[in-house]
């Protein structure tokens, strides 16, 4: 409900679970979405930007120092921060999340250096004042109808007791 990326790529993903419950909540997936996604998506994405350029520390996962040397930036960190900016830009937009994501070819040229810094950050600057134009004329509701998400999750429980 929170509108974070990690936990709405459940609901796009191809389906891994198949059961009735599962299958409840991906028949109502638009009642997760809104536009507090965008806060999400766009964060994530400014959290990261900072470390692309190597003027905040390295995250958990940082790339190799010899890499980063070799190519500038932290090519671990721009990979992830485009896609999340893409999807972020196709949510607000359509209210999906296409996996895998059609940008895919792109995503693995900066994941492997093959454009600059400067292009990587125009790329990532772009995409966020799009997203940022998708918030303004998005069909997704401002907020998520509280009520009816825990409509849908009460009625996935009492699927769940009879069943046991």
């Amino acid at each position: 409900m929170q509108g974070k990326p990690t936990a709405l790529h459940f609901l796009f993903a191809k389906e891994t679970l198949q059961n009735s419950i599962w299958r409840l909540i991906l028949e109502r997936r638009e009642i997760f979405l809104s536009r507090l996604c965008t806060k999400h998506f766009m964060g994530f994405a400014n959290d990261q930007l900072p470390r692309i350029t190597g003027t905040k520390g390295r995250g958990r996962k940082a790339q190799l120092p010899e890499l980063e040397e070799k190519y500038g930036y932290d090519m671990k960190a721009a990979m992830p921060t485009l896609r999340v900016l893409y999807e972020g830009k196709e949510i607000l937009h359509t209210g999906k999340i296409s996996l895998p994501r059609a940008e895919r070819e792109l995503l693995i040229r900066v994941r492997t250096g093959r454009y600059s810094i400067d292009k990587v950050l125009d790329m990532a600057n772009s995409l966020l004042v799009e997203c940022a134009e998708e918030e303004k004329k998005s069909f997704l509701p401002d907020r998520i109808a509280r009520r009816t998400v825990s409509e849908a999750l009460a009625r996935c429980y009492l699927l769940s007791w009879r069943k046991m």
